[in-house]
C-alpha cells in the first residue's frame, strides 16, 4: 500500500486531516476477509494489559492480583529506560500489540506484537521521548487499530506533528502489521503531551482532543467509520501560558476532562459533553503562581474512579503528590498533601512521571530520579500506590513503594491507554450508530 505525501504547512491543517477509507482500501479488506462490526462499548477488557520501558509489563486481567511480565520495550539508546508508550489487548484481555519509543531521534517509535516482536513496517515511526501516543480500536472495522502519535518538528522545533498510523490486525498470519505510516493529521502549534481520547456518545466513533499552546484553544477531532477529522476548536479554562506542560485527561465516564500545566501551577477541570464535544463549567483549581514554585510545577493528573476526586502531582526536585475534592464547597481549599519526597543523595533529583487510574480502580505512579545518576534504585524497582482514591483526604491511603517491579524498574511515564468500556449516552440525540457527522 503507498503511502500519500503531503507538503507541511505550519498552523494549518493539511489535506490529509481526513483520513478517509477508500473503495481500494474497501476492497483490499474484502478479499482478506476482514470482518466489520460495531463496537457497542461492552464491558471491553482492551486495556487490561500495560507496558513498559525496561522491557517491563503489567496485566491487570486479574484485578485482585495484577502481575508484571516481559516485554520488548528496553532501554535502548538512552542507556536507561524512558519513554511514552501505549497498548491494546483484545475484548478478553489477552495483549495484541503494544508501542513504546526506544530511541533518542525524531522517529524512535516502534510497534510489537503480542509475541514481542516488532510487527512488519512498526519500526523507526515519527514518535519521540517526550512526546505521547494511544491505540484506538477503528470504529466499525473490527481488524484496524488506528494509533495516533505525536512528533516534533526537527527543523521547525517549535511546531509539532499528529500523526495516524494503522494496525491491519488480520494480516501477517493474525499477528498484525502497520499498512499506514505517519499520516500526517495535523502541523503546528500544539503540545507534546496533550493527546487524550474518549468514546463518543454514540458507543461507536471516537473523540480525540489536543491543545494549543499558542492559542490556548482545545482541538477535537471525531474518529469515525469514514476516518478522522477536525471538528473545531474551544478557547475555554487558564491563559495558554499556564497549561504548556503536563497531562491531558478524561475522567472514565467521560463526563469531565482534566489538564495540568507545568511551572504555573494550573489545574484545570471541565465538563465534557460526549454529543457535542462542548467544555463547559470551567473549575479553576490551581495556584496561578507569579513563578516557579517547584512543589506546583503540576505535570500529572488523575481521576478517581467516580470522578469525584482528583489526584495532581509536581515533577521537580520537590515534588508533591496532591488531591482535591470535586464535591467540596470550597474546592481549591480542599487540597491535601498525600506525599512528597525531598530531593536527597540518593534519591536525586526527584520526578513523578505520568500516573494512571488502573482497572483494579487503584491509581499507581512512577516515582524517577529524573536523569540523575540514581536511577536505579529502590524507587523506581516500585510503584507508588493510592489504594481508595474515590476517598476524600488521607482515607485514599497513599502507599510509598506499594507495588513490587522485581528486577525491572520505570524511568518513565505509565502508558497512554483510554478507556475503552463506555457505550452509548442512553436516551441522548447521539444514541444512534447512524449519527451523521
Amino acid at each position: 500500500m503507498k503511502i500519500k505525501k503531503e507538503k507541511r504547512q505550519p498552523g494549518k491543517v493539511t489535506s490529509s486531516h481526513r483520513l478517509i477509507v477508500s473503495s481500494s482500501i474497501v476492497r483490499i479488506l474484502i478479499l482478506l476477509s476482514l470482518s466489520l462490526s460495531f463496537f457497542t462499548g461492552q464491558a471491553q477488557k482492551e486495556g487490561n494489559i500495560w507496558v513498559f520501558p525496561d522491557s517491563l509489563g503489567i496485566d491487570f486481567n486479574d484485578t485482585a492480583n495484577p502481575i508484571t511480565f516481559t516485554s520488548r520495550i528496553g532501554p535502548g539508546a538512552f542507556g536507561f529506560p524512558l519513554g511514552n508508550q501505549t497498548a491494546i489487548a483484545d475484548s478478553t484481555g489477552n495483549l495484541f500489540c503494544y508501542a513504546g519509543v526506544i530511541e533518542w531521534s525524531y522517529h524512535g517509535l516502534y510497534v510489537w506484537d503480542r509475541n514481542h516482536t516488532i510487527m512488519p513496517n512498526g519500526h523507526n515511526l515519527q514518535g519521540h521521548p517526550n512526546r505521547t501516543c494511544l491505540m484506538l480500536p477503528y470504529p466499525g472495522i473490527d481488524s484496524l487499530i488506528c494509533l495516533l502519535h505525536l512528533g516534533r518538528d526537527s527543523v521547525n522545533t517549535n511546531n509539532f506533528f499528529l500523526f495516524y498510523s494503522l494496525i491491519n490486525k488480520n494480516i501477517n498470519n493474525g499477528f498484525g502489521d502497520v499498512t499506514v505510516r505517519d499520516s500526517i493529521i495535523y502541523y503546528g502549534t500544539i503540545t507534546d503531551r496533550k493527546l487524550a481520547a474518549v468514546r463518543h456518545g454514540n458507543g461507536r466513533d471516537w473523540w480525540v482532543l489536543t491543545w494549543n499552546y499558542v492559542t490556548g484553544a482545545y482541538m477535537k477531532y471525531i474518529l469515525t467509520p469514514a476516518g478522522i477529522s477536525l471538528q473545531g476548536s474551544q478557547v475555554i479554562g487558564s491563559p495558554a501560558i499556564c497549561n504548556g506542560f503536563g497531562k491531558l485527561i478524561f475522567s472514565i465516564d467521560g463526563t469531565k476532562l482534566m489538564t495540568v500545566g507545568d511551572y504555573q501551577g494550573c489545574v484545570d477541570v471541565f465538563d465534557f459533553d460526549r454529543c457535542t464535544g462542548l467544555l463547559s463549567n470551567f473549575r479553576d483549581i490551581g495556584e496561578h503562581n507569579a513563578q516557579t514554585h517547584m512543589e506546583n510545577e503540576y505535570y500529572s493528573c488523575d481521576f478517581s474512579p467516580n470522578g469525584n476526586v482528583i489526584y495532581v502531582s509536581a515533577d521537580n526536585s520537590v515534588i508533591a503528590f496532591y488531591q482535591w475534592d470535586l464535591n467540596a464547597a470550597n474546592i481549591p481549599a480542599s487540597k491535601t498533601l498525600l506525599n512528597q519526597y525531598p530531593d536527597t543523595g540518593q534519591h536525586q533529583g526527584t520526578a513523578y512521571f505520568l500516573h494512571k487510574l488502573a482497572p483494579d480502580g487503584k491509581i499507581y505512579i512512577p516515582v524517577t530520579s529524573n536523569y540523575g545518576g540514581w536511577y536505579n534504585t529502590v524507587y523506581t524497582h516500585h510503584l507508588d500506590v493510592i489504594e481508595n482514591p474515590d476517598v476524600p483526604g488521607l482515607g485514599c491511603n497513599y502507599i510509598s513503594q506499594g507495588f513490587d517491579l522485581g528486577s525491572h524498574f520505570v524511568e518513565g511515564d505509565m502508558p497512554n491507554i483510554p478507556y475503552y468500556g463506555l457505550g452509548p449516552v442512553a436516551g441522548s440525540a447521539c444514541d444512534t450508530v447512524s449519527i451523521s457527522h
